[in-house]
């Protein structure tokens, strides 16, 4: 790229497939102004806001001229706020604030005013994608670090600050105060450290009751450990409060843990779905589910202009 050009490489989502897409920022002469365009949705173009403030806050120079983003390939409808972060990224490299590297990762993630990075949905299934598509490293919001860590381990870069992410691509050469950086980004993990990716090990799985604490119903018990053993399907019938729904919920407990292709499977459809706890890789238990009696057909079955998994797939 030129001068006044730069690409960075991010990862968008449709229903819970991952889609590679390549940001370009060209900073061109003229009036200021800042466009986006690629077929993004109001989030996507909402970023020119939080991008702008984030910079800014972070102790960076907005460019002053005409900026253009593009988000390729520009057919495909783009969503979400995951582009934040490498759209920021690819503004500073074009402005020659930092320098990427010709090889650059999949970065993914959202920015506050401030510069910190939160969370997004999917971060499982674009690294899915990545990984796919032979890309070795990818950069992700700290809270999403276990969940890309699953799939790509030694190349997940767990970032909590647009400052840290930053500075990963600063020329070795330039030395910056150090009031411009936050004092928990002083020291960013690079890709091949040995502690590249944040790790909170400390969260709680899911409690499921325990069929021995049914007291009572000793014929349901006995279909629903039955059904458990030979996987078949199981129709409770009873008047309101007479315990269906506490006997279901037992059942996840009476079933294997998910199998290696089973828990990928799950782990996607909930990644994508935004459900994944915080700080989780990958799911091992089976998921129950308890939708209300009055859900809508779009709910249970999903779908959508988005496409978006139901209860069915949930």
């Amino acid at each position: 790229m030129s001068d006044s050009c730069s690409l960075i490489r991010s990862c968008g989502l449709y229903g819970i497939e991952g889609i590679l897409v390549d940001i370009e920022v060209s900073i061109l002469p003229g009036l200021p102004s800042f466009d986006i365009v690629g077929l993004g949705d109001s989030a996507v173009r909402e970023s020119r806001d939080r991008v702008h403030a984030a910079i800014c806050n972070t102790g960076f120079t907005f460019p002053v001229g005409h900026l253009i983003a593009s988000y390729a390939p520009a057919w495909l409808r783009k969503e979400g706020s995951a582009f934040d972060l490498p759209l920021a990224l690819a503004i500073l490299a074009a402005s020659r604030q930092i320098r990427l590297p010709d090889q650059t990762p999949c970065v993914i993630g959202e920015l506050g005013l401030n510069g910190d990075i939160r969370r997004v949905p999917g971060v499982f299934c674009r690294a899915l994608t990545c990984r796919d598509k032979g890309i070795k490293h990818i950069y992700v919001p700290a809270e999403n670090s276990l969940e890309a860590r699953s799939v790509l381990d030694q190349g997940t870069v767990g970032i909590r600050h647009l400052s840290e992410a930053a500075r990963i691509f600063m020329p070795e050469h330039v030395q910056l105060p150090a009031d411009r950086w936050s004092t928990a980004d002083r020291n960013p993990a690079r890709p091949g450290d040995p502690d590249t990716c944040i790790v909170q090990t400390g969260r709680e799985e899911q409690t499921i009751p325990d069929i021995g604490q049914i007291v009572g119903q000793e014929k349901a018990i006995r279909a629903l450990i039955i059904a458990a053993a030979g996987r078949h399907n199981l129709l409770l019938l009873g008047s309101p409060g007479c315990g269906k729904t506490s006997l279901a919920e037992t059942l996840p407990g009476l079933l294997p843990d998910l199998t290696e292709d089973e828990s990928i499977q799950v782990t996607r459809i909930y990644s994508a779905s935004g459900l994944l706890p915080e700080q989780s890789g990958l799911m091992s238990r089976r998921p129950f589910r308890n939708p209300h009696h009055a859900i809508t057909r779009a709910a249970m079955i999903g779908g959508g202009a988005v496409p978006v998994p139901g209860e069915v797939s949930l």
